[in-house]
């Protein structure tokens, strides 16, 4: 949901610059983590964004994922 709110956030430019790349990076964090109302959100980004925008926002999320996932695993240790 957290994932969810910040990419609203960037989405709206509300308390952060307006960004739909770092917006799309935010909700499909937050689809990829189960927030259901996300999809909707996602799929109207889109509708405005290049496909090289997509694209990077995509990369963005697997490497964020990728951290979070090493950090993660790091705490089991």
């Amino acid at each position: 949901q957290a994932q969810f709110n910040l990419g609203h956030c960037y989405s709206r430019g509300v308390g952060v610059p307006r960004d739909d790349v770092h917006a799309y990076m935010w909700i499909n964090l937050a689809v990829v983590g189960g927030v259901s109302i996300a999809n909707e959100l996602r799929d109207t980004l889109a509708e405005s964004m290049s496909p090289e925008q997509i694209a990077e926002a995509l990369a963005m999320s697997s490497k964020w994922l990728e951290v979070f996932e090493k950090k993660k695993l790091e705490s089991l240790e």
